[in-house]
Parts: structure tokens; C-alpha cells; sequence
């Protein structure tokens, strides 16, 4: 076996040996579903009467499901898939689901398995997790019109000064850090292109304040409005999330 493939294989054991998942499962995901509505109305996207959609790399579940109630109060008809490598996150995803499964399933899996004619896939906060995120990309091209992808920005001056990378890789096992940037670059080399963006931490006023001391609130806030003034100049400093609209080239 060479060296590549040991890499590839010893990273891909740490999320089907449930390692990850372990320390990771029951942790909620609902305020991306805020930022999905909002890059949704700011991009004027209209949702057909009856979505069909996928997640690849849907945990336990912790956004999908979120995402199933949002569209039931909107009255919209949805088929919602979730897929995962991990057989302990999908086991937990199955325990979660509070839909019939004619409406959301899950199922251990992994890219490729995708099927094809999908009104949007989601990958959320998947990328900065493998070894090959063009490979992802390209795996992911022709199987749906859109493509909703959210990653964090952490090659910032913030996070350079704290050390938030190495706390990312030690906690998460992030291996990719982007900034601005190399996130838009990457993109530009991938088979999609960017419809829209929204930056999540200028997405809600009260979504600044879902945490923390203070002290927390009062930064996260001085966030929020640095972000809606100039989103790439505030994320070189503090890094920070963005979702993205992408369609097939």
C-alpha cells in the first residue's frame, strides 16, 4: 500500500471507527438552517413545490432534521436523504428522525452512491474534514441543479494568534484550513460555480447572542456588524463561517 493510501485509509478509519462521533453526537446544527433560509431569500431562489434533497456527511442528523421542519412550516413537499460513512452516526440519525421515512432517511454511504436528479445537495462543514476536497467537489458534479456548501474560515489573523487551527484539528480533526480566498479559489477550480454567499455570523442579530458570557456576546456582536460593512476583510481578521450557492457549471 502506498503512502497516500495509508493517509487516506487511517483518516477515513477515524470517522467509521466512530472516534469522532463519539465525542460529537447530540450537538445541534439548527442555526445553519437559519443561514440556509437567509442565502435562500438572498438569492431570490425559488423552491419548487416538491424539493428532493441530500446531505453528504450528515451526522447524526443534527442539520437535516432542522432542515425537514423548516420546509414543513414553509409548506413545501420534500424528500430529504442523509449520508454518512459512519454506521454509529446514521444508527443515531435513524433514532432521531421524528419524520416517516418516505420523507427522511439516512443511510450509510458515502459520495458516490449519490443518486442523480436532486433539486440541491448539502455539504455542511464536510471539506475541511478530508484529504481531497476537489475529489468531494467533483464527486458531487451533475447530481444536483445546486449545491449548498458551508465552511468555516479559519486561516485568519485570530485564529494565527490563539492557535484556533490546532484546537480545530485536536477537537475536529480539521486538516484544511481556508481563509476567503483559497475557499473562493477553490471553488473556481471545482466543477461549480458561485451563485451567492452568506456569511454566518452576519446572517441573524440574535444569532449573536445564542452563546456565551458577556464578554462573548459583546464580541460576537462588534462581529455581526463587521461582517455586514466588509465580509473578506473581517474574516482575514477573525475567521469566522460562510455558505455558499453553487451550481453546475
Amino acid at each position: 500500500m502506498t503512502k497516500n493510501l495509508e493517509l487516506k485509509t487511517q483518516a477515513s478509519d477515524y470517522y467509521t471507527s466512530d472516534e469522532f462521533w463519539k465525542n460529537n453526537l447530540g450537538k445541534s446544527s439548527s442555526f445553519k438552517v437559519k443561514v440556509v433560509d437567509a442565502l435562500l431569500k438572498k438569492s431570490s431562489l425559488d423552491l419548487p413545490r416538491f424539493l428532493n434533497v441530500a446531505e453528504i456527511g450528515c451526522g447524526d442528523g443534527a442539520f437535516l432534521l432542522p432542515l425537514a421542519s423548516l420546509l414543513k412550516d414553509k409548506g413545501v413537499e420534500f424528500k430529504i436523504v442523509g449520508y454518512d460513512i459512519s454506521q454509529m452516526a446514521i444508527e443515531q440519525a435513524k433514532s432521531n428522525n421524528y419524520f416517516s421515512d418516505s420523507h427522511v432517511s439516512f443511510h450509510v454511504a458515502p459520495v458516490e452512491d449519490i443518486p442523480h436528479n436532486l433539486d440541491i445537495i448539502f455539504c455542511i462543514d464536510v471539506l475541511e474534514h478530508v484529504e481531497n476536497p476537489w475529489e468531494i467537489l467533483r464527486g458531487l458534479a451533475g447530481k444536483s441543479q445546486y449545491l449548498i456548501l458551508h465552511l468555516p474560515i479559519e486561516q485568519s489573523l485570530g485564529h494565527w494568534i490563539t492557535g484556533a487551527c490546532t484546537r480545530s484539528n485536536k477537537a475536529y480533526n480539521h486538516i484544511h484550513f481556508f481563509s476567503w480566498e483559497s475557499a473562493r479559489l477553490m471553488l473556481k477550480e471545482s466543477p461549480f460555480e458561485i451563485v451567492d454567499f452568506q456569511i454566518t455570523g452576519a446572517t441573524n442579530f440574535i444569532l449573536t447572542f445564542n452563546s456565551g458570557n458577556f464578554i462573548k456576546k459583546f464580541i460576537h456582536w462588534i462581529r455581526y456588524v463587521a461582517y455586514k460593512f466588509s465580509p473578506q476583510i473581517t474574516s482575514a481578521f477573525s475567521g469566522g463561517s460562510v455558505m455558499f450557492l453553487l451550481k453546475n457549471r
